[in-house]
């Protein structure tokens, strides 16, 4: 009987303390139950998941199995179990909690065990010698008694703050004596212990104190959490990767020429917001200090050549215009694109602000338009080409009568083969073929074989080439004193002008039998079916003010067009050689070269409003 007591008291000392808690059948039970109720449960929040922290091992597990007698896992929440303040922490500061707290466990729980070991050992050599000197039947002087006097050891109570400050929670461990409860008071020495004086939670002081949750981290006092600032940022207007997408026409069919092959910028367009950081705001501390935020970043500027910052500093602006690329760690203004390959159907059409360097050619019913320079390293077949400023074409055009050439300055090219071209300055070739070619200046065909062999050349000023037509005869054309766009302008305004004039008398025919339908009354009385309606009247006299103001108004220019014309004295056509039949129109006065004509030069003469040649 005797060696049954003493293996119950070698147990453990929560068994002893606590009457000896034993697993039975009807507590099973409670916990199958439990269990049960916690399965239906629904599911833990993700921040919820990351605040509990389940000792799998350990001496604070150990303290809790001699404290339960059972098996059963410890699972604490740093949120507390629905008792004290709400833990400002976030998932993540609670994630990092969780881990630095279960080794804080491991060393003050071993401490703790340490003392209730040696609480034990004493308490174990004190019976037995008591036991002993009963068995001899000595008698335990007080004096003696004194000597042996057992202390308990006290309730377990530690705080433990979070990384920053913010948060202080309290553990609980039970004593050796289960009547000797922690005051109130002793709590509250263990907070100024530590030093805990702001965002005490006084009704969680009083629950500790009353309910005495051991094994539980309950939060005993909050701060005010540190509000972190934003570093500042760039908020992107245009993709750093050009996505390269076919475009769809108005019949929804895929044109494979319209296609995105870069981004066309101009001055002053807003590449990127540049969004200030945000300072933060300080927190205090469950003792009361100053928690200060991490100090902020401004936004790192991704500006590269031909960008400029705004002067409120919130934008990056595009300084010129031309095409942005991005080239790893900044965005950049070029103000030429450049085409490593042929202008096909990997580029699509190109249409461009500013300077085009094509290494290729330009391959037949693509478009090319820029409104700076156009240079081609290669040739322009059945394309059109759009320029601002100059063209210059390496190779030539082989247009097959499907070319259209612009520019507006000047235009050249080793030759230009069954195309139109159009010069607001001179064109430069070496040979220009069945071609119709138009400039505001001067035509020069006089390197390599400079030869011009059918076709019509019109020029404001001059005319240049070695050879002039062929021996077999092809027809060629020149005109001198005259503006191209001006006799283009006034081709298609004169047709405009023909087709408003036609118009506004079909409309002043309507409204004079308009008016005159409204004025037989009697023809109305007797044929209801035809009365007109005033609105249709109305909208004839306002079709036919519309005509006649556009009428006055290509009138007019057709004047200002018929005033433009360049010195036809200076007009002048030099060439080494013509063969007939080519014609030769100065400001109206008509030359045709019958015969073959050599070291010619043809002007015009003011006086006798004819051609001089010699």
């Amino acid at each position: 009987m005797a060696q049954n007591e003493n293996n119950g008291k070698h147990k453990g000392f929560f068994q002893n303390l606590f009457k000896k808690k034993k697993i039975d059948e009807e507590e099973s039970s409670v916990v199958k139950e439990v269990a049960a109720k916690e399965a239906e449960e629904p599911e833990l929040s993700e921040r919820e998941e990351a605040a509990v922290i389940n000792v799998g091992e350990g001496t604070l597990l150990e303290l809790w199995h001699r404290w339960t007698l059972r098996q059963d896992p410890l699972i604490m929440s740093l949120l507390g179990n629905g008792h004290g303040c709400e833990v400002p922490l976030s998932e993540r500061e609670l994630l990092r909690e969780r881990v630095r707290l279960i080794a804080k466990f491991e060393r003050d729980s071993k401490e703790f065990l340490r003392e209730m070991n040696r609480y034990e050992e004493k308490k174990l050599r004190l019976e037995a010698k008591r036991a002993l000197e009963a068995a001899k039947g000595e008698e335990t002087t007080g004096e003696q008694r004194e000597d042996d006097q057992l202390v308990d050891v006290k309730t377990f109570c530690r705080v433990y703050l979070s990384t920053g400050g913010i948060v202080a929670w309290m553990l609980l461990i039970p004593p050796s004596n289960p009547d000797d409860l922690l005051p109130i008071e002793a709590i509250r020495e263990v907070l100024r212990e530590n030093n805990i004086t702001n965002g005490v939670d006084a009704e969680t002081i009083k629950y500790i104190a009353s309910e005495h949750p051991y094994f539980t981290m309950i939060p005993v006092a909050c701060g005010t959490p540190i509000q972190e600032g934003e570093n500042g940022r760039i908020v992107e207007h245009y993709p750093r990767q050009l996505n390269k997408s076919v475009k769809l026409d108005e019949r929804g069919v895929a044109d494979y020429r319209a296609m995105n092959y870069m981004q066309s910028i101009k001055e002053g367009d807003v590449i990127c917001d540049i969004i200030a950081p945000v300072p933060g705001v300080p927190g205090v501390r469950v003792d009361g200090s100053t928690a200060e935020p991490g100090a902020v970043k401004p936004a790192i500027v991704p500006a590269g050549s031909n960008t400029v910052i705004s002067e409120d500093g919130t934008k990056l602006l595009a300084a010129k215009d031309g095409h942005l690329e991005f080239d790893g760690s900044k965005f950049c203004v070029k103000l030429i694109l450049d085409i490593p390959s042929d202008v096909d159907y990997n580029t699509g059409n190109i249409e461009y602000n500013g300077d085009i360097h094509i290494r290729g050619d330009v391959r037949g019913t693509f478009a090319v338009k820029a409104t700076g320079n156009i240079t081609v390293d290669g040739l322009v077949e059945a394309a059109t080409v759009e320029a601002g400023g100059d063209v210059l074409i390496s190779c030539g055009v082989l247009g097959d009568n499907n070319a259209m050439i612009k520019s507006g300055g000047n235009l050249r090219a080793k030759y230009l083969e069954n195309c139109v071209a159009y010069a607001g300055k001179s064109v430069f070739a070496d040979c220009i073929m069945s071609s119709q070619v138009y400039c505001d200046e001067s035509i020069q065909v006089t390197s390599g074989r400079g030869a011009i062999i059918g076709g019509t050349l019109v020029a404001a000023q001059s005319i240049k080439s070695r050879v002039v037509g062929t021996e077999s005869g092809r027809k060629t054309e020149l005109e001198l004193g005259t503006l191209s766009y001006v006799k283009i302008e006034r081709g298609s305004e004169n047709q405009e002008l023909k087709d408003a004039v036609q118009e506004l008398k079909n409309v002043e025919r309507d409204i004079d039998f308009l008016v005159k339908r409204l004025k037989s009354k009697e023809r109305l009385a007797e044929h209801p079916e035809e009365q007109v309606s005033e609105p249709r009247l109305v909208a004839a006299f306002q079709r036919q003010a519309a005509l006649a103001a556009r009428i006055e108004e290509l009138t007019q220019h057709q004047q200002e067009l018929e005033e433009m014309k360049p010195d036809l004295s200076k007009c002048r056509l030099e060439c080494s050689t013509v063969y007939p039949p080519t014609m030769l129109d100065i400001g109206g006065a008509i030359w045709k070269f019958e015969e073959v004509k050599n070291s010619c030069a043809a002007w015009f003469d003011p006086e006798t409003k004819e051609i001089k040649i010699s």
